[in-house]
């Protein structure tokens, strides 16, 4: 499966969000323009959340970003989210809103109103202050020129028909750069060339150069070429991102200039699947040649509290994301950038899966993991994973704040007043797999799409062959593994997708759909367990 894994609770119809994507990550407080909010004649706002602070009202303005929400302060003191001013014909209220809930994500208790009570505009989502850009298809050279800079889209060949993307930079007509991404070369290197004010003492805006070298998940490679004060050209290099989108770039302050938006990438697959795992902001600025970390900047700990709350908000009450390591690793992470690890942590001992089949070793020798022979291994606990894990990663200096019950997790024995497991019939764990087959073919609908199903979405562009496997049963938890081959027809998907405006990902599948013909097709693992809700079953793609 060229797309890694997807968690799926058959009985909710959830799946587990990937990362909750950057939209995370882009939270610090803009001033709102000024605007109207007392409506007149035919025009409405759509309230999309109302809370009783600022922050958390940003961080539900931040989930529902496709509708271009403000957020507004009422006379009551609360906070909401709206979207607008819409202009919607008398008696056609519901109509409208039921459209908005389909089409825009909108919450499903979204209402309309006036804004007769709105008294001020707080947030608008901040600018990039992005100035220009040029696209590179990967096989026709782009060229643009930005008043004295000249830049250049080009590839170079290495052989074997694959070649590498390279961006050339005139300054005053002399030589200013050289960017070239030496990494996985591809037959047709497409590439993009972004002008960005990242460092307000630049002379220049800066020349962000991106690679997406296609792939599960992975990955964005940067380059930025800068104009120093003292009038030299330097390239930076930037983190290699999971997905394509890489960097964002966001106005956290209003001041003209951008903050580079990413995701701490360790905590991927660390603790859970890549649609399980949760991670912290990360925030860097551009000074000079360097780019400098400054998300525990004091200024920045709005940025970082709205973006815990719109963890939050996609996990929301009693949701069992809450019983997810993955999820759970990423908001203690969060939690503690914002001062609130203690109580994090004490919600995390209370609720983590004990069963969660990713976790970490140790050696009992304490040599290396890669050097350990395989009698010597233990697996660690969650908490005390976990625990190493934020210390080695810097979000914690004194693991003696962070107590853990046990370092390895303790055997659960059947009590004797239980009988033993008997394992299935074979054919009988088969079945619990081809029960499935509809939630399988949904799960890897969503996984092309990297994103989860509307209501009502059609996935029939995926089918299934009538060839499923029983690849293994697990008696002591009752987990069936089975294996099917899949058949994804591209073209329906990427149609889809163009018209969400999720442009990014649809290139990347008309690509994957130039080389495969327009059809996928191969065999995938996965699994089926159930959970501790008698009839709701747990699926998981498996790699």
């Amino acid at each position: 499966m060229p797309y890694g894994f997807v968690r799926f609770r058959a009985s909710r119809q959830f799946v587990v969000a990937s990362l909750i994507a950057i939209a995370v990550l882009c939270l610090g407080r803009a001033p709102a323009e000024a605007v109207e909010l007392s409506l007149g004649g035919d025009q409405f706002w759509v309230v999309l959340v109302s809370r009783q602070d600022a922050d958390h009202a940003i961080a539900g303005a931040q989930r529902y970003a496709a509708a271009k929400p403000i957020v507004v302060r009422s006379a009551n003191g609360w906070f909401a989210a709206v979207s607008g001013p819409h202009t919607i014909r008398s008696g056609l209220g519901r109509q409208f809103l039921e459209a908005q809930i389909k089409e825009q994500r909108a919450p499903k208790d979204a209402y309309l109103t006036k804004g007769a009570n709105f008294v001020e505009s707080v947030w608008a989502q901040p600018a990039s202050n992005i100035e220009d850009t040029l696209q590179y298809d990967g096989e026709h050279d782009a060229a643009f020129r930005k008043d004295d800079l000249e830049i250049k889209l080009t590839r170079h060949s290495v052989g074997d028909g694959e070649a590498d993307a390279v961006a050339i930079g005139t300054y005053k007509g002399k030589p200013a750069f050289n960017m070239e991404f030496t990494e996985n070369p591809t037959d047709t290197p497409a590439s993009q060339v972004q002008l960005v004010r990242l460092d307000p003492n630049s002379p220049m805006p800066q020349v962000v150069f991106t690679y997406f070298w296609k792939g599960a998940h992975c990955c964005t490679i940067t380059k930025i070429a800068t104009l120093t004060k003292e009038g030299t050209w330097h390239v930076v290099d930037g983190d290699t991102i999971d997905g394509d989108g890489g960097y964002q770039f966001e106005d956290l302050e209003n001041k003209g200039f951008s903050y580079l938006i990413s995701i701490d990438q360790s905590f991927l697959y660390a603790f859970d699947s890549y649609a399980g795992s949760y991670s912290p902001s990360r925030i860097h600025q551009l000074s000079g040649d360097t780019l400098v970390d400054v998300a525990t900047d004091a200024k920045f700990q709005h940025t970082l509290l709205q973006s815990l709350y719109l963890q939050e908000e996609y996990a929301g009450d009693g949701d069992d994301s809450w019983h997810s390591n993955g999820f759970l690793a990423g908001w203690v992470a969060s939690s503690i950038l914002v001062g609130r690890g203690d109580a994090a942590w004490s919600k995390m001992l209370a609720s983590y899966d004990h069963q969660s089949d990713f976790s970490q070793e140790k050696c009992t020798t304490n040599a290396p993991i890669d050097k350990c022979p395989d009698d010597k291994k233990v697996k660690l606990a969650f908490p005390a994973a976990l625990r190493a894990f934020l210390a080695e990663h810097g979000y914690i200096s004194d693991i003696s704040r962070f107590s853990v019950p046990y370092e390895v997790e303790p055997a659960s024995p059947t009590p004797l007043s239980q009988p033993a497991v008997i394992a299935k019939p074979i054919n009988s764990n088969l079945k619990a797999c081809v029960d499935q087959s509809d939630l399988v073919r949904k799960l890897i609908y969503q996984t092309f799409a990297d994103r989860k199903t509307y209501a009502g979405e059609s996935y029939e562009s995926v089918s299934l062959h009538n060839d499923a496997t029983l690849e293994g049963y697990d008696a002591n938890i009752g987990k069936v593994t089975c294996a099917v081959t899949y058949e994804i027809i591209l073209t329906k998907l990427i149609g889809r997708l163009a018209e969400d405006g999720n442009f990014r990902r649809a290139e990347a599948l008309n690509r994957l759909s130039r080389r495969s013909g327009g059809v996928v097709s191969t065999r995938v693992r996965f699994t089926v367990k159930p959970t501790a809700t008698p009839g709701n079953v747990f699926v998981e793609l498996m790699q």
